[in-house]
């Protein structure tokens, strides 16, 4: 299962990350933490966007919408 998870593989990214998670998720919330650590040790641009009332699936309408316009300014920023 660890190999399967982002934090198995998270000392090869260098490129800026934007992590999405809801916090109702219970397999994730125990996993991104430490991973932000690590990006955060090593210098790796990062943010985080949490969604306290949501799961995995980021679907609810105001989430979406919040979601649009947080990647946008994220892809404006770092691919510009």
């Amino acid at each position: 299962m660890y190999n399967s998870s982002p934090i198995a593989y998270v000392e090869k990214i260098v490129t800026p990350y934007l992590l999405l998670n809801g916090e109702k998720d219970l397999r994730v919330v125990s996993h991104y933490r430490p991973f932000l650590r690590n990006l955060a040790a090593r210098g790796v641009p990062h943010r985080v966007l949490t969604y306290p009332d949501s799961c995995h699936p980021l679907n609810e309408i105001d989430v979406e919408a919040d979601l649009a316009i947080n990647m946008i300014r994220w892809f404006d920023k770092y691919l510009h």
